[in-house]
């Protein structure tokens, strides 16, 4: 069993990566990833510490899914998506031993069907991760604050069974 969750995969801004330079995320490219993932057939996978990046190059292992994008969506200045992460998954985030989501994406995907088209900007992964390059991102967590407000429901005792809490302990430990 795999539980949901809503969490934020992007945010706008302007950025510095010592390997991609300066680059802007905007609203606009924001909703152009929203629209190329409910468009396309691709299944968006949630990793650990961005181990899919360098899937075929090491141990199976280390590209292991954490879960799978089931939604993606604007809010404002942020891309959200609704997640199934697996149970191994759930413990760490309960645990608190990952934190954030740290997102792989390309501002010019393209096309593998010849003739091949720039599709634009697309999310390819996300990584668990502690120390996400964007900085300001939201926790990942359970919480019933994001149940409220992201429109679906975690269910707090399936959670509570799956990681052999109890219910009070599971809400304590959402952020």
């Amino acid at each position: 069993p795999r539980l949901a969750s809503r969490v934020q995969v992007l945010r706008v801004g302007n950025f510095t990566h010592p390997k991609y330079g300066n680059f802007r995320v905007t609203p606009e490219i924001l909703k152009k990833m929203e629209q190329n993932f409910k468009s396309s057939s691709r299944r968006v996978p949630i990793d650990y510490g961005h181990g899919s990046n360098t899937e075929g190059e090491v141990a199976p292992e280390a590209s292991r899914a954490a879960g799978w994008v089931q939604s993606l969506f604007v809010e404002g200045n942020k891309l959200l998506a609704e997640v199934e992460f697996s149970p191994d998954a759930a413990r760490f985030i309960q645990n608190q031993e990952y934190r954030f989501i740290s997102p792989t994406f390309t501002f010019h995907y393209e096309s593998r069907e010849v003739p091949k088209r720039d599709l634009g900007p697309m999310l390819m992964a996300a990584a668990l991760t502690n120390r996400p390059f964007i900085e300001g991102m939201d926790p990942v967590s359970f919480s019933e604050r994001l149940t409220r407000e992201g429109g679906f429901t975690v269910d707090v005792k399936r959670v509570a069974r799956l990681l052999g809490l109890t219910e009070d302990e599971v809400k304590a430990l959402s952020v």
